[in-house]
């Protein structure tokens, strides 16, 4: 869990995952979820600094890639994905979840 506070508040996260992994010459691959910032610290920088990390630290670990999931609906969040590196049409997404949840 990557975090960004200002002072004594939380204002910005991510998660990173890194997964072991037997394609790509056994290099793990990363994904990264919960990407949230603050509302009102939105478009200052910080989700773009906590998702810079965490791809450097996926980097570090010689991960092969990294993968985000987003609500299509999301755009203004696509924007800063994009902004950081990722490509929104190189793989296609798939979820499933359990029965009766949303």
């Amino acid at each position: 869990m990557l975090v960004c506070e200002l002072g004594q508040t939380l204002i910005a996260t991510c998660m990173l995952a890194i997964i072991p992994n037997l394609a790509c010459g056994a290099k793990p691959f990363g994904i990264i979820e919960h990407v949230v910032t603050l509302a009102a610290h939105r478009g200052r920088g910080y989700g773009r600094l906590v998702l810079e990390h965490a791809l450097d630290l996926a980097w570090s670990a010689h991960c092969c890639k990294v993968h985000l999931l987003s609500g299509t609906q999301r755009t203004e969040a696509h924007r800063l994905y994009e902004s950081v590196g990722f490509v929104g049409n190189v793989e296609s997404g798939f979820v499933v979840k359990p029965k009766g949840t949303a």
